[in-house]
């Protein structure tokens, strides 16, 4: 799981390349053509080295596995890379600046960003969701929540 970067780096590399030549190219001959390349081939180019750069990221961060199962048997399973260190410093920031009635909030926000990384990568954070009205007893369904 934890080598899946390395395949949109490659397909980002891949295409940013030729578009690198391309551009490059374009922007050497003396055609008048490079305006074209420029606005044709040079977001494809920002686009490709995006993700490569956020493949490159990716194999570091800190992922998010989310896991929902409802009652009927259905499982959805999501698992994304999670910036949590440069929210909670952007949570910190905004504390210091926010007035003195949201800064209890951000502190909250802060403090469950921080159990959050303490979690173990193998034990989830589980939250078992009800059924609204409270007819039935059991639970709706799970959310499970992974971090690491």
């Amino acid at each position: 799981m934890r080598r899946r970067w390395r395949y949109p780096f490659a397909a980002g590399v891949l295409a940013a390349l030729p578009l690198a030549a391309l551009l490059i190219a374009m922007g050497r001959s003396a055609t008048g053509r490079a305006p074209l390349a420029l606005w044709c081939a040079g977001p494809l180019f920002l686009a490709a080295a995006l993700m490569a750069l956020g493949a490159w990221w990716s194999r570091s961060a800190t992922w998010l596995h989310l896991r929902v199962e409802e009652p009927a048997g259905r499982r959805i399973a999501l698992s994304l890379p999670a910036p949590i260190n440069l929210l909670a410093r952007l949570l910190r920031l905004a504390r210091r600046l926010a007035p003195p009635p949201a800064r209890a909030e951000l502190a909250e926000a802060d403090g469950l960003l921080r159990d959050l990384r303490a979690l173990p990568p193998d034990v989830p954070l589980r939250i078992e969701v009800g059924s609204p009205g409270g007819e039935n007893e059991g639970p709706a369904g799970r959310l499970e929540i992974y971090v690491g």
